[in-house]
């Protein structure tokens, strides 16, 4: 769908107003409005009532006395009422013709009144920014490529296999010689940051942060980050080491570009040599299978079934790609600018945790403003599309939807009821997960109902 044409003028009519709006970039709109005699006298009459309603006369009960006294004596405080009446009538009722709402209180500029008489009716004029006009969606014409799940290796089914023995194991000590490949030891991590003369946290210096306790590693530079393994091999249980995180060399562009190294400080508490349990039926039946066989059958559904479901959320993403490409329409200026800005800072404050000078920032600016300005648009058109799919096709979410997703996020954090409880109860946590449940759901209805 192409974006509103700029200047466009439609005519508008309702029982009590006739006029037009015109449209412009931003979704701004300039409505002009004459409401009719019948609709101002109507107004006129309201505020008499509504006057009468907050004074007290001597001889009358209150909200009973006769108009012409009412307007005799609080003549400046009708008109007063009369006027705002006019117009928020002819305000709402001018929406409801134009079928536009504004974006937020603050979006509504003073109205201009040109004329307000009982006899001859009112005229006004009023400019605001709105939502955006959303065109009809078909999820039929989506077009996007069809993913196939991978397949499921025999090797990946073996190393899941290793990981259950791995956690049925039991560990012994193992003393008088350095850390090696293949041993597991428990250390305590700390974050460091560089702290100057005169910060708040004390002296010059590094400020440690602990960010695990106990955590337990096998030396295997599959199993672990490889900074961490040439920190660790060769080291003494007691020691502390420190050193830079690194980006892993198999990383995709997308993590190696969002990746901000840190300063951490190790310290290897023991030392030990695991002792694995038999792969044999009794193993089998520990962990919910009848046959050595049966476990290797389950572990690869679990594989598949994972495979399958990054399948799925490829095609979900593709899916929100096709919807921003297919339907264009124009946005409300002052929420696409704040959006803007927001972004653009957040990338700032990225460069910066990654060591880039100003100098280096200002170099990127205008690749930083233009890459920000395309992904805010987009971004800002996917969250309207999306809103107006769960509306169109009753798309909601549930609290059983929420509470389901809570507990899948925090399953195997060391968190007791009261935690768990709070964080229910706790509505930012709940409208973020509200939120991305439904763009989850709608996700799924574009992949179902795509073009075939």
């Amino acid at each position: 769908m192409s974006k509103q044409v700029e200047g466009q003028v439609e005519q508008i009519e309702s029982k009590t107003l006739s006029g037009s709006i015109e449209r412009r970039a931003g979704c701004r709109v300039i409505i002009e409005a004459e409401a009719t005699p019948a609709a101002v006298e109507k107004a006129y009459k309201d505020a008499i009532k509504a006057i009468n309603k907050q004074v007290s006369l001597p001889g009358f009960r209150k909200g009973k006395a006769p108009s012409e006294v009412i307007v005799e004596r609080f003549e400046k405080y009708v008109d007063s009422q009369w006027r705002d009446n006019v117009i928020q009538n002819a305000f709402s009722d001018a929406l409801k013709a134009a079928d536009v709402m504004p974006l937020n209180r603050d979006a509504v500029e003073k109205p201009v009144v040109e004329r307000c008489s009982r006899e001859e009716g009112a005229k006004l004029r009023f400019e605001l920014e709105t939502q955006p006009v959303l065109p009809s969606i078909d999820p039929a014409t989506l077009t996007f490529e069809e993913i196939t799940p991978e397949p499921v290796e025999d090797e990946a089914v073996e190393s899941m296999v290793h990981d259950m023995l791995v956690y049925h194991a039991d560990f012994e000590d193992i003393e008088g010689r350095v850390v090696a490949a293949g041993d597991y030891v428990e250390v305590d991590i700390f974050e460091l940051t560089e702290v100057h003369e005169g910060d708040e946290e004390g002296e010059a210096g590094d400020n440690e942060k602990q960010v695990a306790t106990d955590k337990r590693f096998e030396i295997n530079e599959k199993k672990m980050a490889l900074w961490m393994h040439k920190l660790l091999v060769g080291k003494n249980v007691g020691d502390s080491v420190e050193g830079m995180s690194e980006v892993d060399a198999d990383a995709t562009d997308e993590q190696k570009e969002s990746f901000v190294a840190h300063k951490f400080k190790i310290t290897i508490k023991t030392l030990k040599k695991i002792l694995l349990p038999e792969l044999d039926d009794a193993f089998a039946k520990k962990v919910g299978a009848n046959t050595v066989e049966d476990v290797r059958v389950n572990v690869r559904g679990r594989l598949e079934a994972e495979a399958s479901m990054h399948a799925q959320d490829k095609m979900k993403n593709q899916a929100l790609d096709a919807l921003a490409t297919a339907y264009d329409f124009d946005l409300p200026a002052s929420l696409l600018e704040a959006e803007r800005q927001e972004r653009i800072k957040g990338r700032i404050r990225q460069l910066k945790e990654k060591g880039k000078s100003d100098e280096d920032i200002k170099a990127q600016e205008s690749a930083i403003e233009t890459e920000v300005a395309e992904e805010t648009n987009k971004a800002l058109r996917i969250y309207f599309l999306t809103r107006k799919i769960a509306s169109d096709e009753n798309i909601s979410v549930t609290e059983e939807d929420i509470h389901h997703e809570l507990l899948k996020q925090v399953w195997g954090l060391p968190l007791d009821q009261k935690t768990l409880q709070a964080l229910t109860q706790d509505s930012g946590v709940t409208s973020r997960l509200a939120a991305n449940i439904l763009n989850d759901k709608v996700k799924a209805f574009l992949v179902d109902n795509r073009k075939s």
